[in-house]
């Protein structure tokens, strides 16, 4: 690993150098060509995850259309049961991803130009870290190459469509890049604290279950250290200020999420653990295709080689009894993540611990990926391999990618493969999103009961970004419990047939009603203090950016 933490000549100073520019312009190129072609068809495939994360954003474009933060409550989507799943859910990175929707009325190339920008900006995350791993250009688009167009960050843009991870991949480079000049230079000067904060800032206003990994996975590599009594106190002293800083910056989803959760007994999502299928899994490696499940995942058949390679390469210096490279140590690293997803290992045994909160050990792969361009990069490097070598990997990688994606935009879905999926367009998006969505019972308060009582009859309309209208009719006047959602600690203003609600059932909506038809109003703003959280998150993530940036000269 270079050790240029002073010596490096600055990404940003004044302005970008030619060779900068132009790796930037080849990060754009392949962002543009792994979103281009998933549109191939005319329309959009999408998953039922993704049309969870299209609806909450459209309630949150909606929000800040009328200059507001968007409702701790879900109004659009989710069968109008009123959950929390805004609150529950960070949204600040995701406006990476929705920003087009403010200035564009047509939804599909809204999503289109989403997907460029969220492609662009992983790209650049990935050139920024592969810099401080090398200052060949060859090797730097290689490590790029890899970590944009390897088949499991392909399966999280098109297959899965899981958004909220797909933003928090965009952060893990700078997590990397934090930890590894803490670990070169823990003396608060060499910023390594700040890089490693931004990235965790990142993370936790995206994805929290990735934010759970990436931490678990810190606490791992840090103990490590420990026993081989690398932790020193400048150490534990950076990453403790980056901690605090972390905090800072994701107050505001953090605040929300722990807020809700404190005023109210909510159904968490289903504890299970649903690791890779080995055989299932080498099947589509070797297919080279995009598959939702979860038992199919893998990094693809490039990065597949490369892993064997090296460790054909590694068993070869071990019989002949060569020098250890600083790329084997990488190698073991990347083997372990690869592996350690798979159903090899008794996962069953820990469905009852917290580790099943992560449901899907495959999301290891992420972190896999990475691992694997940073240990590709060191190999090229420290074997000083030809950049005809760098060029033939690319150009196979790119082709297999373009193909991946294409053959996926065109090809009939397999509904076993792909349940759920349904080709988005102009014309239907609203539809999918308002009346399509569905949750379970994840977020909801263990009091509630969805289920529509008898002689009731309700349809919505007037959907907002914070109310919404109930029309009920029915056969009889009566008390009724209604199948919406209902939290402590959220402010409601409700109108029944134009007469304000004053009081509620502690734990659910219940109201009188006559017979015949009846209106139903809710509306819920947010509240004082997530604009206060929202200032502090903000601040803190603009601070760190322009401590790096003006400050330090962001010498990388």
């Amino acid at each position: 690993m270079d050790q240029r933490v002073n010596g490096q000549r600055p990404l940003l100073r004044g302005r970008l150098s030619v060779q900068d520019g132009l790796m930037l312009g080849f990060v754009l190129i392949i962002a543009g060509l792994i979103t281009i072609p998933i549109f191939a068809g005319g329309y959009f495939s999408i998953s039922w995850d993704g049309r969870i994360h299209l609806a909450r954003f459209q309630q949150i474009v909606w929000a800040l259309k009328a200059h507001h933060l968007p409702s701790l409550v879900s109004f659009v989507g989710f069968g109008q049961q009123l959950s929390t799943l805004n609150g529950m859910y960070p949204w600040l990175t995701a406006g990476f991803f929705f920003w087009p929707s403010l200035f564009t009325d047509n939804p599909l190339h809204a999503i289109k130009l989403g997907f460029l920008v969220v492609n662009f900006l992983t790209g650049v995350t990935a050139f920024i870290l592969m810099r401080t791993v090398t200052n060949n250009r060859y090797y730097q688009s290689l490590g790029v190459s890899l970590y944009m167009l390897n088949t499991y960050h392909l399966t999280l843009l098109y297959a899965r469509v899981d958004l909220g991870e797909v933003l928090a991949y965009i952060f893990l480079p700078l997590v990397m890049l934090g930890c590894l000049r803490i670990w070169q230079s823990p003396c608060l000067r060499s910023k390594g604290w700040c890089w490693l904060a931004v990235g965790m800032i990142g993370i936790a206003n995206s994805h929290i279950l990735s934010l759970l990994i990436v931490t678990s996975l810190l606490v791992v590599m840090e103990m490590g250290r420990l026993v081989l009594r690398r932790l020193t106190r400048e150490e534990i002293t950076s990453l403790l200020v980056a901690g605090g800083v972390s905090i800072l910056g994701s107050c505001y989803s953090l605040g929300n999420i722990i807020y809700i959760a404190s005023h109210n007994h909510l159904l968490a999502p289903q504890l299970k653990i649903l690791p890779i299928t080995p055989n299932i899994a080498v099947g589509a490696l070797l297919s080279g295709g995009l598959n939702e499940r979860f038992d199919t995942w893998n990094v693809g058949i490039v990065m597949s080689t490369l892993l064997i390679v090296q460790l054909i390469t590694i068993a070869f210096l071990m019989v002949n009894q060569k020098s250890v490279y600083t790329w084997q140590k990488w190698t073991w690293a990347s083997l372990v993540l690869t592996v350690l997803p798979v159903s090899w290992w008794p996962y069953q045994l820990l469905v009852q611990t917290p580790v099943a909160l992560i449901q899907f050990p495959g999301r290891l792969l992420s972190i896999a990926g990475l691992v694997l361009a940073i240990t590709t990069v060191l190999y090229f490097k420290e074997l000083k391999l030809h950049p005809k070598i760098v060029v033939g990997v690319q150009v196979v990688l790119t082709l297999m990618a373009l193909r991946s994606v294409y053959d996926y935009a065109v090809l009939p879905q397999d509904t076993l493969t792909n349940p759920g999926h349904v080709q988005l367009t102009r014309k239907n998006l609203q539809q999918e999103l308002l009346n399509n969505t569905a949750l379970g019972q994840d977020y909801l308060p263990a009091t509630a009961d969805l289920t529509v009582p008898r002689g009731l009859v309700i349809k919505t309309s007037n959907v907002k970004d914070n109310q919404i209208t109930y029309n009920i009719k029915a056969s009889h006047a009566g008390s009724y419990r209604l199948p919406v959602a209902y939290y402590q600690g959220i402010s409601y203003r409700i109108r029944l047939n134009q007469k304000i609600v004053k009081s509620l059932d502690a734990h659910q909506m219940k109201f009188v009603l006559k017979r015949g038809d009846n209106v139903l109003t809710v509306q819920s703003n947010t509240p004082m203090f997530d604009y206060a959280l929202l200032g502090v998150s903000l601040a803190t993530a603009m601070g760190c950016l322009l401590y790096l940036g003006i400050r330090m000269k962001l010498t990388l």
